[in-house]
């Protein structure tokens, strides 16, 4: 028995849906899926709304905006089974046996992480920074994944016990986009839940232009810094802050970087900057925040 939670947000679902409740239908297990809009336009609710129709299916349009993190917490409150596989809006199930691999696992660990995968074919270059970041920093394969099983450990394709996760919520005290799925993986780490990653990726279906993906990031970096200052939380970028820190190079860096910051920037939008000049951008972002909230 499990749930497939998806929270909508401005997306057309359908393709989505009707594939997993095809694999469920196929699988023969007892199942529920269920969609909660959060608020998206007109246009999107109309689209999406014919998908409760389908047996097992239900569908549910917030009055509001709730955010990322307090509508995955409803869903999970709300659901009926004791496994729940929560799953982004903006994916697609590539493998005919997606739902039956979390079916295969569930019984292996508290937590399984599926994986996520990019699109192989290159997009226009105005995509082209997130495209790039996801496939050489997100769409890792599983092995590698399991090295760092608590940091590798994303929130847009997973299965967790029920139980679990109602000890541990998404922290709805975070704003907008950004890193509440490392503060759960950090939840998890501190209670020692076992978290098995496995070769079941998700499709990223929704990748941002550049400007956009930029625009976010610089709203994860800040909710990093407040979450950093507060003792919750640990990232690869916090360490490697650290590390600077105590070698006495952040003022250098920090000088370097302003200098060809406004280059660094117009490339990136341009989506002709490399992988370590974006991670030099995020790095200059936090180092800003840190100073600013001192």
């Amino acid at each position: 028995m499990i749930s497939f939670l998806i929270p909508i947000y401005n997306r057309d679902v359908n393709r989505f849906v009707n594939t997993l409740f095809e694999q469920c239908e196929a699988s023969g297990v007892a199942f529920e899926i269920l969609l909660y809009d959060d608020f998206s336009t007109a246009e999107y609710r109309s689209v999406n709304q014919n998908l409760s129709q389908l047996i097992g299916v239900s569908y549910m349009e917030m009055s509001k905006n709730f955010g990322r993190s307090r509508i995955r917490n409803w869903l999970g409150k709300n659901a009926r089974y004791e496994h729940l596989v929560f799953m982004d809006c903006d994916s697609m199930i590539e493998k005919d046996d997606f739902v039956q691999k979390y079916l295969d696992a569930m019984h292996q660990a508290d937590v399984v992480y599926g994986g996520t995968s990019y699109q192989k074919s290159t997009p226009d270059l105005s995509y082209r920074l997130h495209w790039n970041y996801g496939r050489r920093v997100e769409a890792k394969p599983f092995n590698d994944r399991q090295k760092m099983p608590y940091r590798s450990f994303r929130s847009n394709n997973f299965m967790i016990r029920k139980s679990v996760f109602l000890k541990h919520l998404f922290d709805d005290s975070i704003e907008g986009y950004g890193y509440e799925d490392n503060a759960l993986g950090e939840s998890l780490r501190a209670q020692q839940y076992s978290i098995l990653h496995i070769d079941n990726p998700l499709l990223h279906d929704g990748i941002e232009t550049n400007e956009r993906f930029m625009l976010k990031t610089e709203e994860a970096i800040r909710n990093l810094v407040g979450q950093y200052k507060d003792g919750q939380l640990r990232t690869r970028l916090t360490d490697q802050y650290e590390r600077w820190k105590d070698l006495g190079i952040l003022s250098l860096f920090e000088k370097y970087s302003n200098t060809f910051a406004r280059h660094r920037k117009t490339k990136l939008i341009q989506g002709r900057g490399s992988i370590l000049s974006f991670q030099l951008y995020k790095m200059q972002l936090f180092i800003h925040g840190m100073k600013q909230e001192s």
